[in-house]
């Protein structure tokens, strides 16, 4: 699988920007955030009450790599 590098990418922005990853996520709470706005889509939808918190986990998730997409995007690194 020499040169077939597209399904990295997601890894590679995690990880340019992995202290802010961390920092971000003990300061906002990414699953908190989803909860609150993406809860009413549950209800409409009629998903089932236990797979609620996976819902949550997996859209806090894409909240927080797309905020660190956007900062990969445009070149913006934390370092220490």
């Amino acid at each position: 699988v020499r040169g077939f590098r597209a399904w990295t990418f997601p890894f590679k922005v995690i990880g340019m920007n992995a202290i802010l990853c961390y920092t971000l996520q003990n300061v906002i709470s990414f699953p908190g955030l989803a909860h609150r706005y993406f809860l009413m889509w549950t209800d409409l939808v009629g998903v089932p009450v236990p797979w609620i918190p996976v819902i949550d986990l997996g859209v806090g998730f894409a909240l927080l790599w797309l905020l660190l997409w956007y900062c990969y995007h445009r070149k913006i690194f934390l370092r220490m």
